[in-house]
C-alpha cells in the first residue's frame, strides 16, 4: 500500500510520522514544495528577530528518509481522486491520500512590493529587508501582525500597525479584554483603519502612511485547487481513502459550527488522526 501526503507542515509531517508508526511496511511519500522538512511556523517571528533559522527545523528531510519515508521537494499540480493519481514532476498512483497543503496569505486590497509571513522563506525575506529599514507598517493586528510587530520592535524598528476592526486581536479576544491588553502595549496601533492600497512602504487608507517597508497580515486562505477549505469528519476523512488535515481544512467546533482554526496545535492533532487512520 502507498500513502501520498501533500505538505510537510505540522499536519503533513505529523501525519507521515503516525502513518509510519501505525504501519511499518506501508510506502509513504511526502511532497513538500519548500524543502526544509518539518519546522515550527510558530517560531517564524523569532527568525525575523534574528534567530538562526536552522534552530526551528524540527524534522529535516534526512530524518524522514532515515525513517523509511520518501521525502520529495516537489509541488503537486493536480490530484485525481477518482483514479488515485497525484501529479508533481510526474504522475504517481496512491492507495491513500492525505492533503495537508496548508494555507496562503489572503489580502483584501491591492498590494504591491509588500511582504507577508507564511513560510520560512517569507521570514528570511522580511528579516533581510528589515535590516535596512527604520520604519515598518504592518497591516493587521491579529496574532501574526502582533507577533511580527514585537519581533521588529525588539530589533529596534519603528513599527506602526493598521487594523480595520475597532480592536486588536479581533479573532481572539472580546473587545473589553482587547482594550485592556492594548493599554499595556507600547505599540503604535491605529484602529478602524480601512486600507485601500499598498505599494512598497506607502499605505493608502483613511490617511496616507509612509514607511520603508510594509507587511500584510490580514489572514489566510486554504491552499486548495478550488480555493475552498476541505471539510473533514472526526477521523479527518474527506471520502474513502482520502484524508485532510491542517490549515486547508474546516472542522466542527463544540457547537457544531464549521470553522477554520489555523493553529499549529490543531494541525498537529489532525495530522496524528489522519496518519493513524490512513
Amino acid at each position: 500500500m502507498k500513502i501520498c501526503i501533500i505538505g510537510c507542515g505540522a499536519a503533513g509531517g505529523t501525519a507521515a510520522q503516525f502513518a509510519r508508526k501505525t504501519n511499518r511496511n506501508v510506502e509513504i511519500v511526502v511532497y513538500d514544495r519548500e524543502g526544509y522538512g518539518q519546522y515550527s511556523k510558530c517560531a517564524l517571528p523569532f527568525v525575523i528577530g534574528g534567530m538562526e533559522w536552522r534552530c526551528i527545523i524540527e524534522f529535516p528531510p534526512e530524518w524522514f528518509r532515515k525513517n523509511g519515508i520518501e521525502y520529495r521537494k516537489e509541488e503537486i499540480h493536480r490530484v485525481d481522486l477518482e483514479n488515485g493519481i497525484v501529479e508533481g514532476e510526474k504522475e504517481e498512483e496512491f492507495d491513500k491520500l492525505i492533503i495537508a497543503s496548508g494555507a496562503s496569505p489572503a489580502c483584501p486590497f491591492e498590494a504591491n512590493n509588500a511582504y507577508s509571513l507564511r513560510t520560512l522563506d517569507d521570514a528570511l525575506a522580511i528579516r533581510e529587508k528589515a535590516e535596512k529599514a527604520k520604519k515598518v507598517i504592518i497591516v493587521g493586528a491579529g496574532l501574526i501582525g502582533m507577533e511580527v510587530a514585537e519581533a521588529l520592535i525588539k530589533a529596534g524598528k519603528d513599527v506602526k500597525i493598521l487594523e480595520y476592526m475597532p480592536q486588536i486581536l479581533p479573532g481572539m479576544l472580546d473587545k473589553d479584554v482587547a482594550d485592556y491588553v492594548m493599554k499595556k502595549l507600547s505599540i503604535d496601533v491605529i484602529l478602524n483603519c480601512r486600507v485601500k492600497r499598498v505599494d512598497g512602504g506607502t499605505v493608502e487608507g483613511s490617511d496616507c502612511y509612509e514607511a520603508d517597508m510594509s507587511i500584510i497580515a490580514t489572514g489566510n486562505k486554504p491552499n486548495t485547487f478550488d480555493g475552498k477549505a476541505i471539510e473533514v469528519n472526526e477521523r479527518c476523512e474527506v471520502r474513502e481513502g482520502v484524508y485532510a488535515a491542517g490549515d486547508c481544512t474546516i472542522i466542527k467546533d463544540f457547537f457544531g459550527r464549521s470553522i477554520a482554526v489555523g493553529l499549529g496545535s490543531i494541525a498537529a492533532r489532525q495530522g496524528k488522526v489522519a496518519g493513524s487512520n490512513a
